[in-house]
């Protein structure tokens, strides 16, 4: 009985014999809570209550590798890791399509240089005297002293004209004959001197254009004294034609059509030596040359190729569209009577000239000196090919295709506006040069000059390139020598005829202007720093003829950017005018960017849009912040 009864386990011992179990079984983390009861009065026993409290903590590692094992789960995660690349597949390929196909919000490519600033043409021969003494003539050494001139107006862009080698240079009629397109004159300076002068322009950031006229040469040329004498290759470099027809005696040869020089007359001339006659368009000392040949094309190529390799950036050339003529010679017709207008028989606009200018030929021509500076990354500029000729179809002829806009003697808004929209519809990018015709005798003197600043603010404020001739930024409208200061003759000598003076050069000169704060100089040099901003170099414009065709405006608008209003009184009475409600997008308060003297409005001032006052021939630039 003894032995039964050891082997028997008490009921304390017995839980801990499942606790050891337990153990064994991976579920050591189960809450064991044992109670003891106390024992019943009856029968002495005390009783055991035993609570196993066990808290989940994952399966042990046979359990876990026998699911993981399990056909029916390893398929599951194949089918989930396979959808997971699918959908990551898929996003991808889509945000990649989003990408591709999406509108595209292009940056505007960043204006070259030619087009962030005016082209600011000098004739050098009135620009600055650099002689000790001075000599009253204008030259390269002159130009040389006034660059930080230059560089303060803020421009890019120089034009300079009468640096080659001519016959008489200080003739404005004849300024274009050159004896050799390879020489500069030595009556405004070396090629030592032009050298040194781009030196230090390039150093400023500034680009020098040589300025000349390649339709004809002098008479004293090489070229035309060998073609006289047909020696070879310059036989045919001039138009030459013989004679057909003579006088009633048949002893004098008579011109071969009823062409016309510009200057009125036949636009032929017989030569005694070599027995033709040769056309001249202008002066009888300015021969024509032959850009039907294209050796004579090619010499033009081999000068420019001379002087871009002296330093120059480009060229302007002058009355292109006088470069070639019909090969057949026929006879002009008479113009219609808007064209000719008062022309009379003999007088150049008596005649068309459908024959001898801007013939469709020309375009090929420009085309192959375009490649010329093009190469050197320099740029050709033609003057007298309107964007809409026959010969401008090709646009590359030119970077900048000069072509003055003119005005009818008595201009109104309404024809202001009309010439900006046909000329922005010819080109987005055009040449501005306005020509202020309406300067007759009926207009007070005073506002001469103010017709001519307030149409520079305009030309300054649209889209394009404007052109300004050395003087306009101080309110001259004749070129004229620069006055410098108030002193005599502003630093030239009165010795040469040609010069006009200033009518006062006591306050129309560099000096006195930069010292006035609200003189045409400074806002000459504001309007230049505002169209250097966004909004005029990629602004849109929308222009409006206004209060009975009194007022132009037009505004200058690139989203993001802050908007811009040009107003300008083209009457000669005050004009109150509501902008606001006129102009899209322009809010009640604006404030003034830059006027015209005579308007009396500070830089900065505030003002309200709904009520505007202009004096007669003024301009005013308002900056605002758009409205929608």
């Amino acid at each position: 009985m003894d032995n039964d009864h050891s082997t028997l386990a008490s009921p304390g011992e017995e839980a801990e014999q499942r606790l050891v179990a337990e153990e064994k079984n991976g579920h050591s983390n189960k809450h064991i809570e044992v109670k003891y009861v106390t024992p019943d009065t009856q029968n002495g026993d005390a009783k055991i209550d035993i609570d196993l409290q066990s808290a989940f903590a994952g399966m042990g590692k046979e359990e876990l590798m026998k699911f993981a094992n399990d056909p029916f789960w390893v398929r599951t995660r194949w089918i989930l890791f396979n959808l997971f690349w699918l959908i990551w597949i898929a996003m991808l390929a889509g945000a990649i399509a989003i990408i591709v196909l999406a509108p595209k919000c292009y940056a505007p490519p960043p204006r070259e240089w030619w087009e962030q600033s005016p082209m600011y043409e000098i004739d050098i021969r009135n620009f600055k005297d650099g002689n000790e003494p001075q000599t009253g003539v204008g030259n390269i050494n002159g130009l040389t002293s006034k660059l930080d001139y230059l560089n303060e107006l803020g421009i890019k862009t120089v034009v300079v004209s009468n640096l080659l080698d001519s016959s008489e240079p200080l003739d404005v009629s004849k300024e274009g004959s050159v004896e050799n397109f390879r020489q500069i004159s030595p009556k405004v300076g070396t090629l030592l001197d032009l050298k040194n002068l781009l030196e230090k322009m390039k150093a400023l950031g500034l680009h020098l254009l040589m300025s000349f006229i390649p339709n004809h040469s002098s008479d004293k040329h090489p070229w035309f004294l060998k073609s006289v004498n047909r020696e070879e290759p310059f036989t045919d470099y001039y138009v030459w034609k013989k004679a057909t027809k003579f006088d009633g005696d048949g002893n004098k040869p008579l011109p071969p059509n009823n062409w016309l020089s510009v200057t009125g007359d036949s636009a032929w001339e017989w030569n005694d030596v070599r027995k033709e006659f040769y056309l001249h368009q202008f002066e009888k000392s300015q021969p024509d040359l032959n850009f039907h040949n294209q050796a004579v094309i090619d010499s033009f190529k081999d000068i420019m190729k001379y002087w871009l390799d002296v330093g120059v950036t480009g060229f302007h050339l002058d009355k292109v569209q006088h470069l070639l003529e019909d090969k057949d010679l026929v006879n002009e017709t008479i113009a219609s009577g808007r064209e000719a207008g008062d022309a009379h028989l003999g007088h150049y606009d008596f005649l068309t000239h459908h024959r001898t200018t801007d013939l469709p030929q020309l375009a090929d021509v420009l085309y192959q000196w375009n490649q010329i500076p093009a190469n050197s990354s320099g740029i050709l500029s033609v003057n007298g090919v309107r964007p809409d000729s026959r010969s401008a179809s090709n646009a590359t002829v030119g970077q900048l295709l000069v072509k003055p806009q003119r005005l009818h003697p008595q201009f109104n808004a309404s024809q202001l506006n009309d010439l900006v929209t046909i000329t922005l519809d010819k080109s987005s990018w055009p040449t501005w040069e306005i020509i202020p015709m309406r300067v007759d005798n009926t207009m007070k003197n005073n506002f001469k000059d103010e017709v001519s600043t307030s149409l520079m603010v305009v030309t300054m404020m649209l889209p394009g390139t404007p052109v300004t001739h050395s003087g306009l930024e101080l309110g001259l409208v004749k070129p004229t020598p620069i006055p410098w200061d108030n002193s005599t003759n502003a630093g030239f000598s009165t010795a040469e005829p040609w010069q006009p003076m200033a009518a006062d050069s006591t306050d129309v000169n560099v000096k006195a202007q930069q010292e006035n704060a609200n003189s045409t100089l400074n806002l000459y040099k504001a309007l230049i720093h505002l169209r250097a901003t966004d909004s005029f170099l990629y602004g849109d414009t929308n222009s409006h003829a206004l209060l009975n065709d009194t007022v132009f405006a037009f505004t200058r608008i690139k989203k993001g950017n802050p908007g811009y209003l040009v107003a300008l009184n083209v009457g000669d009475a005050r004009a109150e005018v509501n902008l606001q409600s006129q102009m899209a997008g322009v809010p009640n308060e604006v404030t003034v960017s830059a006027a015209t003297p005579s308007t009396g409005y500070a830089p900065k001032s505030k003002l309200n849009a709904d009520s505007v006052s202009l004096e007669p021939y003024s301009a005013i630039v308002l900056n605002f912040v758009p409205e929608g």
